[in-house]
């Protein structure tokens, strides 16, 4: 499955839209798509719905997205997990981490 980020916009934030899988060949392209979201939006939504793997990196490029918004003051939230992510977040303990909006993104509002 191709990997593709796709952005849109949504009431008070960008939502980046991830699809395929998130592996060490595209986690650069999600990072550099995270950091670009990021300086033009302080509320960035990554719905994970159309992901359909992820791994060691992938995971890496989500906390690099979430380390680079949390630098600036910004949110990075996560939405439409599915559930082989979300068991992954929490085996690594990283669920808490990584801000989730379930179900949906909460555009514009801020924690």
């Amino acid at each position: 499955m191709d990997f593709a980020v796709r952005w849109r916009q949504a009431p008070g934030c960008l939502v980046l839209d991830v699809s395929g899988e998130l592996d060490v060949a595209t986690a650069p392209v999600l990072v550099a798509a995270e950091l670009a979201a990021l300086d033009v939006c302080r509320h960035v939504v990554l719905d994970l719905g159309d992901l359909a793997f992820i791994d060691a990196t992938g995971l890496g490029a989500l906390l690099a997205g979430h380390r680079y918004a949390t630098d600036r003051g910004a949110v990075l939230e996560l939405t439409a997990v599915p559930a082989p992510v979300r068991r992954l977040l929490a085996i690594t303990n990283l669920a808490g981490i990584l801000t989730a909006a379930v179900p949906a993104p909460r555009c514009g509002q801020h924690h």
